[in-house]
């Protein structure tokens, strides 16, 4: 099992940072958290909204991060393919690979709030063409020597995209699915890893799409249980389970709020019931390490947690990432 920090930074009625002190707050945790032997930090791309909308271009903020760090991961989960231009991705994600001395992993996604297709005057029906387009140039891209591509949304003759990534053939390419089993197909037929938001799903609808995501590599001649999923879960780890349940609360909910906002109607749970305790990781660090288990005997390889998330305090945030890594990270090696 690996971890690492999810961050989507989102305001609340109760917390409104400026640009300034988010980009600060990001680049802090993410060097505390290879302080505290996290294996990576992930960020995910949106635009404008104050719903992730200060992270616009993650390549950008990698390298940041890349200055100031040495040795743990940075990923995007996920940049928003059909909003993009694909190879421009290739090149900026290409130079971050270099920039960090290959410790970059790509997640890229279909994307789903409509606000931003309109942004840039993208339809809504063309992301699936435009995802699998996108895909294919970035993936050849990175190959050695020139591209050709035709197809609907791109004409490339013999195009040289420098430079070329660190790693190779590329970074690890990871597909965001949410409920499109195209999606979870598509990472398994193309032999990409999966990341999946277990929230705003229910259970059998989760083992529903690892499912088809494994056939589809058994299909494709690939080792069913080879590829890596990753899932993304809030984290809070306090000493009672009482104390674990009642301070996150108010920034859940408000985190999920902004997460309806965002996409115009309602998307997200909307009772603490309905999250809490099951579809999040809030407990002590035994109730913590026995639901990683769980998660783990599922087919989930790597977690990417947000522990920074509407109104809770930061002090309160580290306090929790540091008991997770003290006393839960020992738990599995």
């Amino acid at each position: 099992m690996r971890f690492g920090l999810f961050f989507l930074p989102a305001d609340c009625p109760d917390r409104r940072w400026s640009a300034t002190e988010t980009y600060k707050d990001l680049i802090d945790c993410a060097v505390e958290a290879e302080q505290l032997g996290l294996d990576s930090v992930w960020f995910a791309e949106h635009h404008f909204s104050t719903y992730g909308g200060f992270v616009p271009n993650i390549p950008v903020l990698g390298a940041a991060v890349a200055a100031r760090t040495e040795r743990i991961r940075i990923g995007s989960a996920a940049t928003v393919l059909p909003l993009r231009d694909a190879v421009e991705t290739a090149e900026s994600f290409a130079m971050l690979d270099v920039l960090s001395n290959g410790r970059l992993d790509v997640g890229v996604g279909r994307g789903f709030l409509p606000s931003e297709f309109a942004g840039r005057g993208v339809a809504m029906e063309d992301r699936a063409g435009r995802f699998t387009e996108g895909l294919a140039v970035l993936r050849g891209a990175w190959a050695d020597g020139p591209l050709t591509f035709h197809g609907e949304h791109y004409a490339l003759d013999r195009v040289d995209v420098l430079p070329k990534p660190m790693q190779r053939p590329g970074p690890p390419l990871w597909i965001a699915a949410s409920t499109s089993r195209e999606s979870f197909e598509l990472a398994g037929r193309e032999g990409l890893h999966l990341m999946v938001n277990p929230y705003n799903r229910a259970p059998e609808e989760l083992a529903e799409g690892l499912a088809r995501y494994r056939e589809a590599r058994r299909g494709a001649g690939l080792d069913a249980h080879g590829g890596r999923v990753l899932a993304n879960q809030h984290l809070f780890v306090a000493r009672t389970e009482e104390e674990a349940a009642e301070v996150p609360r108010q920034g859940l909910m408000e985190y999920l709020g902004a997460v309806d906002t965002a996409f115009g109607r309602p998307l997200a749970p909307h009772d603490y019931a309905d999250i809490y305790p099951e579809k999040v990781l809030f407990g002590t660090p035994e109730t913590v390490a026995r639901k990683i288990k769980e998660w783990q005997a599922a087919g989930i390889t790597d977690l990417s947690l947000m522990t920074r998330f509407g109104s809770l305090a930061p002090e309160a945030a580290s306090r929790s990432l540091e008991l997770f890594a003290q006393e839960v990270m020992p738990c599995f090696g």
